[in-house]
């Protein structure tokens, strides 16, 4: 009989860096919304506090999104909707929140994989 020979295979990964000139680029806008549990319930953040924790978000969003996306914007949004549709209001009766609008730019290809990059750099700075 014959001998069956197992193929060789190979997995890549590719950055920025190996995408085309021709590549198709999409800016793509993401609601957060991150709630501070250790900050006590009913607490409003300043407009100062906010604006403050609003560069801090940003500087670690451009530095850690790396090299497939580049953030264009982080803002504060007074209203997001989430994923059911269902509006949510900032509550004073719950942890302080901080709603976002997180504004990316990368190959339209990678769109769909945004959110999560963003999401994983969030959760590494808290």
């Amino acid at each position: 009989g014959k001998a069956f020979v197992k193929p060789e295979m190979s997995v890549e990964t590719y950055g920025l860096e190996d995408i085309s000139d021709t590549s198709i680029m999409e800016t793509t806008v993401h609601p957060v919304q991150l709630i501070f549990k250790s900050v006590p319930a009913g607490y409003a953040f300043s407009s100062r506090v906010r604006a403050s924790l609003l560069r801090f978000i940003g500087e670690m969003l451009e530095d850690g999104l790396g090299g497939a996306f580049k953030l264009i914007e982080a803002s504060y949004a007074d209203i997001i909707l989430l994923q059911s549709g269902a509006r949510f209001l900032q509550a004073g009766a719950y942890a302080p929140s901080l709603p976002l609008l997180i504004r990316v730019r990368g190959p339209s290809d990678l769109s769909n994989f945004a959110l999560p990059y963003i999401i994983q750099v969030l959760r590494e700075i808290g």
